[in-house]
């Protein structure tokens, strides 16, 4: 039976199973000289992959780094600013300034792709790109992974659930890879787990930013 890897305030989950005692801890891609992050789509590689993700990222609030020519101008590994804060009405707009974006109920709300995107770089060989086929809010789209048997791994799904939506991946279909800055961030995004979690220094200058795929 597929099985479906989500998050819920931020914490890991396989189905209704939480995972909390991933090893921080992933080997080296083969192909890394050759710009090539592809790994072998395990269980346990998949698991630390998206644990990191969230711990890195989501549990964060993002990261801002400071200025450095390596990461083509892309200082904050976050969501961008539109999804700012409430507007004269009293409408929520998501994520304020002061607090980096983020808005403390909705944790992973404008992250589908950025996390969708970084997770792909490591296992296309066998996952998918998945982008439902209209907009659900603010006309924004959602992006998961999704392979051949039919498991899925959508770590935001938690922000439609919450605001009553429950079938986000209605009607979805195979996308390829998102470019310009959303390429550029998912690559930064990619060296950063890397750089954490396999004990070595990785040249950021050797992953690809586009055509990542063999």
């Amino acid at each position: 039976m597929p099985y479906l890897l989500t998050s819920a305030k931020g914490r890991l989950f396989l189905d209704d199973e939480m995972k909390d005692q991933i090893l921080p801890v992933l080997d080296h891609p083969a192909g890394i000289k050759k710009g090539c992050l592809a790994i072998d789509a395990s269980m346990s590689n998949i698991l630390s992959i998206c644990e990191h993700l969230l711990y890195r990222f989501i549990r964060a609030g993002g990261i801002f780094q400071g200025q450095n020519e390596r990461w083509r101008s892309h200082t904050s590994l976050n969501i961008v600013k539109g999804f700012g804060k409430l507007d004269e009405m009293g409408d929520l707009n998501w994520f304020s300034e002061d607090m980096k974006y983020q808005n403390p109920s909705l944790i992973t709300r404008g992250w589908c792709y950025l996390l969708s995107g970084t997770l792909h770089r490591f296992f296309y060989k066998d996952w998918h790109l998945y982008r439902n086929s209209r907009p659900l809010v603010n006309g924004d789209y959602h992006w998961w992974l999704q392979d051949n048997c039919g498991n899925i791994i959508d770590l935001t799904e938690e922000q439609y659930i919450l605001n009553g939506i429950n079938n986000c991946r209605e009607d979805g279909y195979k996308r390829g890879p998102l470019g310009l800055s959303y390429s550029v961030k998912t690559r930064n995004m990619a060296f950063t787990i890397l750089n954490d979690l396999c004990g070595e220094p990785v040249d950021i200058n050797v992953i690809s930013v586009t055509n990542y795929q063999e």
